[in-house]
């Protein structure tokens, strides 16, 4: 369910980027940017996105689960919020698999993309 979860977010993130960018995009391919190089520059900035995303995340996801626990055990039973490496590397893979899937759709969209039409839109 999480993984499904993550796709679709990432998903909606990279649509959003699509439909807010496209004149941009087609302004690039105008100026002779290769569809390659379009795509370094989206695998960029989703990079950028996901490392400040792990990095803010992963620790204010710790405490939330600590501070969380905390307040929703019962007094008479004792849980822990203990995440093992496996855990972590589990989490890191599903989140890698995520970004990489969005990536490739948002790769499909920017090489379907039609410049002339949309140049003309305003």
């Amino acid at each position: 369910m999480a993984l499904l979860l993550g796709i679709v977010i990432l998903n909606n993130y990279n649509t959003m980027i699509y439909i807010e960018r496209k004149k941009e995009f087609s302004t690039l391919k105008v100026l002779g940017f290769k569809n390659k190089e379009i795509r370094q520059l989206n695998w960029i900035e989703d990079s950028f996105i996901f490392l400040f995303g792990t990095l803010t995340g992963v620790p204010l996801g710790s405490l939330f689960l600590k501070e969380y626990i905390k307040i929703a055990s019962p007094d008479n039973q004792l849980y822990e919020a203990n995440l093992s490496f496996q855990s972590w590397g589990i989490i890191f893979g599903i989140v890698i698999i995520c970004t990489i899937v969005s990536i490739l759709n948002l790769n499909q969209k920017i090489e379907r993309l039609d410049i002339i039409t949309e140049l003309k839109e305003n």
